[in-house]
């Protein structure tokens, strides 16, 4: 019995430790003036899912972070316009906040509205990103903007604290500026 209360314990830890650092909100909506039809608005929920999973999934950082020290996000991507059969365009709001000391309330760290979204979007397609390669818009925009949200809440505990973020935000843009891609 002993054995298998150490062992519960251990696995709890553990399940802890690999906490991921972002806790983000995501919302995806299609402006009124967007008409689209049932099966794209499959393919938008399908991307919402996608979108919360990849963030709040994805390790960011070599650091630890408890459950309650993720950092409180939100993502609103709003969709004003299709293109072709899989495209899209609109914009994307990002948000970031965290506790003020020995308060119980929270303050803005970044907000940001990024008005020249476009992606290419297939229903049921894997959100996979490499720091090292680029493979397609949409991750190459939620991986630089989650590399923002850490590097401002960094900064906001140490002179400089988010630099390592910020250059990782820079690699991210540099390798989708170099495909050629819109946005």
């Amino acid at each position: 019995m002993r054995n298998l209360y150490i062992l519960l314990v251990v696995a709890f830890l553990t399940l802890n430790a690999a906490a991921q650092e972002l806790n983000c909100q995501v919302s995806v909506i299609n402006s009124p003036q967007l008409q689209m039809s049932a099966t794209d608005l499959e393919v938008v929920k399908d991307m919402e899912t996608n979108i919360y999973e990849f963030m709040n999934t994805t390790r960011w950082t070599k650091d630890n972070f408890e459950i309650e020290e993720r950092i409180n996000c939100n993502v609103l991507v709003t969709l004003t316009e299709k293109k072709g059969t899989d495209g899209f365009s609109g914009q994307i709001q990002i948000q970031s906040s965290r506790p003020v000391f020995n308060t119980d309330y929270n303050s803005q760290v970044f907000n940001f509205v990024d008005t020249d979204f476009n992606v290419v979007y297939l229903r049921n397609s894997a959100l996979i990103f490499s720091i090292e390669q680029y493979r397609d818009n949409l991750t190459s925009i939620l991986a630089y903007y989650a590399y923002m949200i850490l590097a401002y809440d960094y900064d906001s505990f140490s002179l400089e604290g988010g630099s390592e973020y910020f250059i990782k935000a820079q690699t991210v843009s540099n390798l989708a500026k170099s495909s050629g891609d819109s946005g």
